[in-house]
């Protein structure tokens, strides 16, 4: 297994208690090398704490993780993620793993250009390249994950960018460390739907292309249909059913993945 999690807790600091209350309870979970395993849920089950638990992405004075066991294997090396210190976590964060977030323009940084961005990933991760050959790696990401005119948006904005490119960018961003296992975090949810399709069209291509497992995050069945090979629901802080995509859609067990099922666009009413 890529990714093997066993028993993931996760707490925040009341500020009236001054004592860490639990919001996700003691799941588990794995990920096989080139696989896509959606995490489904509404807002508030805990599946973004969850996956930005991996990789340490919540505040160290206001959270609290426990695990039993945090297995990152990337068929050179395993090591166990919860005991990585500071330092190898940031060679790990963008490198080994990376994440997309549900709101580009939040996440890109406003005052930098979008070619600058991506070039910082290829500083800290990419030692095989050399700068000169920066700019023009740039902008063969730009290119690949679709964006028109890629010499001219290395040198755009953020805010000079629509919604769909801005993601686009983001994924570029993404890719250019080269990473094993992808998190991407209700990627869609912001955009409309056609721009949406796209995107996962985009994903789905780009996962074949650089065979690497991404850890989807969602609150619509419909949407992780096309794309993930298992899904695991979760329900106020825990996995309450893991299955086949197809397997879960078709007999989903639980009632809460069956309430998650009719109110998604698989299920239309009669």
């Amino acid at each position: 297994m890529l990714l093997s999690v066993k028993n993931l807790s996760v707490g925040f600091l009341n500020d009236d208690s001054r004592q860490f209350e639990d919001v996700v309870h003691s799941i588990s979970f794995d990920i096989a090398a080139g696989e896509v395993l959606a995490l489904v849920g509404e807002s508030g089950s805990g599946k973004s704490v969850s996956a930005m638990s991996l990789i340490r992405l919540l505040p160290a004075n206001q959270s609290r993780i426990v695990v039993d066991e945090l297995r990152y294997d990337n068929g050179e090396q395993v090591f166990d993620l919860s005991a990585q210190t500071p330092a190898q976590m940031q060679a790990v964060r963008g490198g080994e793993i990376a994440v997309i977030f549900q709101d580009p323009l939040v996440a890109l940084n406003p005052v930098h250009r979008v070619g600058k961005q991506i070039e910082e990933v290829f500083q800290l991760h990419r030692p095989d390249l050399k700068k000169r050959d920066y700019r023009q790696q740039a902008i063969a990401l730009l290119d690949k994950v679709g964006i028109n005119e890629p010499e001219e948006k290395y040198r755009a904005y953020p805010h000079q960018l629509s919604g769909g490119m801005r993601q686009r960018v983001m994924i570029a961003i993404a890719l250019a460390g080269r990473p094993k296992l992808l998190i991407a975090d209700e990627p869609t949810t912001s955009l409309d739907v056609t721009i949406q399709a796209q995107i996962l069209s985009l994903l789905q291509d780009l996962q074949e292309d650089y065979g690497m497992s991404i850890l989807f995050i969602s609150h619509d069945l419909a949407v992780v249909r096309a794309l993930s090979d298992r899904v695991a629901v979760m329900y106020q802080g825990q996995i309450v059913e893991t299955n086949d995509t197809e397997v879960l859609i078709a007999n989903p067990q639980h009632e809460y993945s069956k309430k998650l099922l009719a109110a998604s666009r698989l299920v239309r009413p009669d």
